[in-house]
């Protein structure tokens, strides 16, 4: 067989033909595996978001048990001092033990609310 000027062009061009309908198939499944992973990364992406909105959400519930607990151990605590105080108003006589028990859960206020942070004095007026 004999190599014409004609024969070897032919050749070159199919030559590129076939390269380029190689780089065209290969694009083409880079493509479509670039499309079927992309609804995965957004999921993923997602994912992530979400993780990190629980943990936000966590971190006030958290909080928020505190200040509930908080709450209710003043409740508590306040409710434990108007008891007392209902009891020695329901006497006529007042008793050292009675004066004593109004000064232990005074102190017991005291605690609780320096502990909290709270001011709990009388607050003088600057007219």
């Amino acid at each position: 067989m004999e190599m014409t000027g004609y024969n070897l062009w032919a050749f070159i061009i199919a030559s590129i033909g076939l390269v380029l309908t190689l780089l065209n198939i290969v694009d083409k499944w880079a493509t479509i595996k670039q499309r079927n992973k992309a609804p995965e990364l957004e999921r993923e992406r997602r994912i992530s978001e979400l993780e990190k909105d629980v943990e936000r959400i966590k971190v006030r519930l958290s909080d928020d048990r505190r200040a509930i607990e908080d709450l209710q151990d003043s409740n508590a605590l306040l409710v434990k001092g108007v008891l007392a105080l209902l009891d020695i108003e329901s006497k006529s006589d007042v008793k050292v033990t009675e004066a004593e028990r109004v000064g232990e859960i005074q102190k017991e206020m005291q605690d609780f609310l320096i502990a909290k942070g709270v001011s709990y004095g009388k607050k003088e007026n600057a007219d």
